[in-house]
């Protein structure tokens, strides 16, 4: 093996660790779903364009947001923007009906940007009525002036935001 085919795979091991040690606050499963927190408390969550989410994909999600986060209160952002994934009745059902995951949610806020994902998402709110307070946005504005509503912490809706900023959609 000669010298550049070394420093080549020492390269590729160095960047593989590197985004390791990078991505410890965030989950994705490359498919469905992509999480990240941001400071303590901020839980943001979208489901990548095209995943079919069911109840074992979201019971995987659920444990993997645990994982991430611990089972202390947090604040819930759901990103739907530029977004077309669906989600099986047994998924909802368990999801309105999670009792720790509930318990703990502080808010959550929809990010969405179209007119359908802004009426789907209402229409499952309406039908499974959550006990914490929500608002469906489209403006990283209102998303932000919501948390600052609620309370979150100034260094998390920070982080937040530059990530916002920087996010494709």
């Amino acid at each position: 093996m000669c010298l550049g085919n070394l420093i080549f795979i020492y390269s590729d091991i160095n960047s593989i660790y590197s985004l390791l040690i990078s991505v410890e606050n965030q989950r994705t499963d490359h498919k469905n779903y992509f999480m990240k927190m941001f400071g303590r408390n901020i839980f943001y969550l979208t489901y990548l364009d095209g995943a079919e989410v069911d109840l074992v994909k979201l019971k995987e999600v659920v444990k993997n947001g645990f994982e991430l986060h611990g089972e202390k209160p947090f604040y819930s952002i759901i990103d739907l923007r530029d977004n077309f994934a669906s989600m099986d009745s047994d998924a909802k059902k368990y999801l309105a009906n999670q009792k720790l995951l509930n318990n703990l949610r502080i808010c959550e806020v929809v990010l969405v940007n179209s007119l359908a994902m802004r009426l789907v998402t209402k229409g499952y709110f309406i039908i499974f009525k959550p006990k914490w307070p929500l608002k469906v946005v489209n403006k990283n504005s209102e998303l932000i002036d919501f948390l600052n509503f609620h309370n979150a912490d100034e260094h998390d809706i920070r982080e937040l935001e530059e990530y916002l900023v920087n996010v494709q959609v």
